[in-house]
């Protein structure tokens, strides 16, 4: 037997729970750590990722980067900052 899927809003409150107890308590800066919000909230990481879309569009949180300060072919630093 199939699990039932968990519902879109139940991810998204989930994934903000998740990011407001890392977040740092002046700036609400959060680094993300998919595998670790792919475990608390038990779904995969499309999951994840659609619900910190849903989260970014209702103003909830936004998605910042910094990039490589020796201006090296790196990827960008992202974190999450959080508006509450």
């Amino acid at each position: 037997m199939r699990i039932a899927k968990i519902p879109a809003e139940v991810v998204e409150q989930k994934v903000l729970e998740s990011l407001r107890r890392r977040a740092a308590p002046i700036t609400r800066r959060v680094y993300p750590s998919w595998k670790l919000m792919m475990r608390e909230v038990g779904v995969c990481r499309q999951r994840i990722a659609d619900a910190i879309n849903n989260l970014k569009a209702k103003g909830q949180i936004s998605v910042l980067s910094i990039p490589p300060p020796d201006g090296s072919r790196r990827s960008s630093e992202y974190f999450y900052e959080l508006w509450d």
